[in-house]
């Protein structure tokens, strides 16, 4: 990419990261398979129609003994062609059709869900890589100034004590504390080196021009507002109950599997030289076919239990997550008024370690003070002021940490996916509608579909009072 596509605030650098990221591709990519999915799964009620021809020619080769009783070779052949036209429409699945459906329409939400919670955690981390950025970028500033500062009253120091004005053990002094900021100035740059890193890791490019003014995250006034926004708008339990949906219809799905279907074949066929050559003939037929699934081995029964024993992991998975979510909604709120509190105290260290410093600075100037006295000053500021830096950082990530669990981005706006003024998945067509030939048997496979319940309930003790026989064998 080039230099002007360089993120340099939060904003460009959200909309870069979620552009670049694998996850979210990922996600997409489901949700174009779940939408196809429901197209199949529509497809089932669709009617098919199917052309076959065949052409052949047939080589005939013999021997024969003519009058004089010698043998003669004759050879025949013959061309044989056929075409034919097959038709196939459900009129009744036994319910496959509507819970097909009614299941890829749930995991069509799950995927929307689970896209839409990949973006929101995406623009959480690029926030925080982004904090991180502007901390590590702060306090390597401070410490580059600190060490400049130092060098030079190392030199001053150290010319002082050619004019016998201080002694050796000043100097030495000066020179502990510039090889001090010196060890700390290596360790900020590597924490800088760190800190791009992984801005790039999930921007996708390096940074550039980074804005230390972060848009601050707008969150609930009170704890209560919080709970109830989270319980409500988390993503991460709408990603849960989507699942546990999911599963309650794959059961039904799963326990369509004992009822009959009917299916209307018609066909139409025409053949050329059948028998010899010159003899053609046609014929048309038309029938219906009828399955009643009496005798599986339990099959079906056995995959209906499993559908239930998902569904029963997926509610208690549910139940754990909200415990979960609910324990972690205690430790946000808690970290952001820990937080908070620490930033605070971290400004009043900062305030105050500047006023000590200037004093100690001019007290020094009429002899009030020593060397290393304005030394220990200059000091106690610089690591307030990368405390300030650090405090700052953590105070913003528990802002964003508070957002993302609301389900909003670090910006205050819902993820791309479900924001319509910035959906960044194109909506697909519709599923095709029936053909007009179709309509008249697809109203009736619907009405049969939404009307099957006592044929269903009538199939499904059939089954059951079968089940042992198809268990355990042919009782004696």
């Amino acid at each position: 990419m080039g230099g002007a596509a360089l993120a340099q605030t939060l904003s460009e650098a959200i909309a870069l990261g979620l552009g670049n990221s694998p996850r979210i591709s990922v996600a997409q990519s489901n949700l174009e398979l779940a939408r196809e999915q429901r197209v199949g799964a529509g497809a089932a009620g669709r009617m098919r129609v199917q052309v076959e021809g065949t052409v052949s020619q047939r080589y005939e080769q013999s021997d024969t003994l003519n009058f004089m009783n010698r043998p003669v070779e004759s050879t025949a052949s013959q061309q044989r062609n056929a075409v034919g036209v097959t038709l196939s429409q459900p009129v009744y699945t036994g319910g496959r059709l509507s819970t097909n459906i009614a299941l890829s329409n749930t995991r069509i939400s799950a995927a929307q869900i689970a896209l839409a919670e990949s973006e929101v955690l995406a623009a959480r981390n690029i926030a925080a890589s982004y904090a991180e950025l502007v901390r590590a970028e702060l306090s390597a500033d401070i410490l580059q100034t600190s060490v400049s500062a130092l060098s030079q009253d190392v030199a001053g120091a150290n010319a002082r004590f050619r004019a016998g004005e201080v002694s050796l053990t000043d100097v030495a002094q000066s020179e502990a504390r510039l090889a001090s900021a010196q060890g700390q100035l290596a360790r900020a740059l590597s924490d800088l080196a760190a800190a791009r890193a992984n801005f790039e890791r999930f921007v996708g490019v390096a940074p550039r021009n980074i804005d230390a003014n972060l848009p601050q995250p707008i969150i609930p006034a009170t704890q209560i507002e919080f709970v109830d926004a989270v319980m409500a708008n988390n993503f991460g339990l709408q990603s849960a109950r989507a699942r546990y949906e999911t599963a309650q219809a794959a059961v039904r799905a799963a326990s369509t599997a004992r009822n009959p279907s009917v299916t209307i074949d018609a066909g139409v066929d025409r053949r050329w030289n059948e028998a010899y050559p010159g003899a053609d003939a046609a014929s048309q037929r038309i029938a219906a076919r009828v399955v009643v699934p009496l005798w599986d081995g339990g099959a079906a029964s056995s995959g209906v239990r499993q559908a239930i024993a998902q569904a029963s992991v997926a509610r208690y998975q549910l139940a754990d997550l909200e415990f979960e979510t609910r324990a972690n909604i205690s430790r946000a709120w808690a970290n952001r008024e820990a937080t908070r509190a620490v930033l605070e105290a971290a400004n009043r260290q900062v305030a105050s370690a500047e006023v000590a410093r200037r004093g100690a600075v001019a007290e020094l100037r009429f002899g009030l003070r020593s060397t290393i006295e304005a030394l220990n000053q200059e000091v106690e500021l610089r690591q307030a002021l990368i405390g300030q830096a650090s405090a700052r950082r953590d105070d913003y990530i528990a802002l964003v940490d508070i957002a993302a669990l609301m389900g909003v981005s670090p910006l205050g706006e819902l993820p791309p996916s479900l924001d319509l003024k910035k959906r960044s998945v194109i909506e697909p067509p519709p599923p095709p509608k029936p053909l007009l030939i179709e309509r008249p048997i697809y109203s009736v496979l619907e009405f049969l579909e939404s009307n099957d319940r006592p044929l269903a309930s009538t199939m499904r003790n059939l089954n059951q009072a079968l089940e042992p026989r198809q268990v355990m064998g042919p009782l004696p």
